[in-house]
């Protein structure tokens, strides 16, 4: 699978909407598969086939847009200040720091919502959306499973039903939208109250939310 056009396909698409002003996009190099698995034996583990194909193509990287402040007058909002909070954010660790980071999770609020503490040292967490949430992997058997997770503070860890493709699939349709991986985590509940599903098919009238129809 050609992760890095995906991605870059919904780099295309904001950059062609007048609606949206891209501040911040790249995805750094891939590894070389010997570099991947290298990295991933230094800290003890070793790489599902998948992930291995993601890593040799994209190491890390950012997306980040805000609202055209000339589109906001033509929206019809749903609160007068919406238009501060119409954004879309993705930061995809490098392989060297997601197979790391759980580390410094202990002790913070991403712990203090398990109920089985041991829980943390399986999660490996490959995307912030949020300061408040992260999306990623488990840990089993000494191998990173390509089996998306998600990671709110103060709760805990929640089975996504989808592997890394299915996971950038949402995030594609969703345009990585603040908080797009709650919203996705308690599919289909919430439509009538998610900001996501009101602004995104105002924004982009083609985008149909598919991935978000079923949990």
């Amino acid at each position: 699978m050609d992760y890095r056009k995906i991605l870059d396909g919904l780099r295309a698409e904001l950059e062609a909407n007048e609606a949206i002003v891209l501040e911040d996009y790249y995805l750094n190099r891939g590894l070389t598969p010997k570099a991947a698995r290298t990295t991933a034996a230094r800290h003890g583990l070793k790489l599902e086939d998948r992930l291995l194909e993601f890593f040799t193509q994209v190491n890390g990287g950012v997306i980040q847009w805000r609202l055209n402040p000339k589109a906001a007058g033509r929206l019809e909002l749903r609160q007068p200040n919406d238009a501060s909070v119409i954004s879309g954010f993705a930061a995809f660790y490098m392989l060297d720091e997601l197979l790391q980071t759980q580390t410094g999770l202990h002790g913070t609020p991403f712990e203090e919502g398990l109920e089985d503490k041991t829980r943390l040292a399986a999660f490996r967490p490959l995307d912030r959306n949020v300061e408040e949430a992260l999306a990623g992997f488990v840990v089993e058997d000494g191998v990173l499973v390509d089996r998306m997770v998600y990671l709110r503070q103060y709760e805990d860890l929640v089975d996504l039903g989808v592997d890394l493709s299915g996971y950038l699939q949402a995030l594609v349709q969703a345009k990585a939208f603040m908080w797009w991986q709650d919203v996705f985590a308690a599919r289909p509940a919430g439509k009538a109250v998610a900001d996501l599903y009101y602004y995104i098919p105002l924004l982009f009238e083609r985008e149909k939310l598919d991935a978000f129809r079923e949990g």
